[in-house]
């Protein structure tokens, strides 16, 4: 076997892309069935070194020879009825068949804008449905440098709440913070956690209990103040679920549009006497 390989490979190192001849040559024979230099076609990515493609097309064809060993091996073993698979792939082929049509369907006529009142009016209709699964938070968060400059002055503007220190604090940390964080949206409590060295034994009660946190930790300073926060198991709020409730009003009008489709298909059949069952 490793022989053959070798004077294959020999005669396959002239053309690394492996393009097909005008006369197709033979690589490869297990039993009656051939494989040959036409079946290696853009087996090998552009660009690729001629050892790499000589390696490449090495694995391909003894995979394809083993393949070929143990489909005849079973084919010699099994029963008529356990190799036989029309019907599976016949199902399988209608499958991809319905699949491309209402794909090629859903985009040529969903309606993909949502409005914040679909958003909203989805929300208040399904409130049960966003209970939280973990604590969430809005904060402002820094981190700085032990020896950066004016560290009281941060310490001094993220405890703020006047708009006026927020943008002096704002300018601060592009200058100096080695990371921060002063949007105005909700994250998840544990990924503060994660950043930062705190590691409460009771998240609720170190929420309740803490606006403003201030951390040293080697090097750094970690400054945190809460702005908000939602315990687990209470009703998430609107503007943490927006993108969510935009991805399932789409959904919706996705099974919608096929349900429809398949609808108004069998009723134009059966009006049009396309359709029969029989009794």
């Amino acid at each position: 076997m490793k022989r053959f390989l070798t004077i294959v490979l020999v005669l396959l190192t002239a053309c690394t892309r492996f393009q097909q001849k005008n006369d197709d040559r033979l690589l490869a024979r297990v039993y009656n069935e051939y494989l040959y230099n036409s079946d290696l076609e853009n087996l090998v990515p552009p660009n690729t070194s001629a050892r790499d493609s000589l390696m490449i097309a090495q694995n391909f064809i003894t995979n394809w020879i083993q393949q070929q060993l143990i489909i005849h091996k079973a084919k010699e073993n099994l029963p008529e009825n356990d190799i036989d698979f029309s019907k599976q792939l016949e199902e399988y082929r209608n499958s991809l068949i319905i699949y491309t049509y209402e794909s090629r369907l859903v985009r040529q006529n969903l309606d993909t804008n949502v409005t914040f009142s679909d958003i909203e009016g989805y929300y208040y209709d399904n409130n049960d449905d966003f209970k939280l699964k973990e604590n969430i938070i809005k904060l402002h968060y820094v981190k700085l440098h032990v020896d950066t400059p004016e560290l009281n002055k941060f310490k001094r503007l993220i405890r703020s709440d006047e708009l006026e220190d927020l943008h002096q604090l704002e300018d601060y940390c592009k200058n100096f913070a080695a990371d921060y964080w002063l949007e105005d949206s909700w994250m998840l409590f544990n990924d503060i956690i994660d950043k930062v060295s705190i590691d409460p034994d009771r998240q609720e009660d170190f929420l309740q209990k803490n606006r403003n946190i201030q951390v040293k930790e080697d090097a750094y300073w970690y400054l945190i103040k809460i702005k908000e926060y939602r315990l687990k198991n209470s009703i998430s709020p609107l503007s943490f679920e927006e993108g969510n409730i935009r991805s399932i009003i789409i959904n919706n009008r996705k099974l919608n549009l096929v349900k429809n489709m398949r609808k108004d298909l069998l009723k134009t059949a059966i009006e049009n006497n396309y359709v029969e069952v029989y009794k």
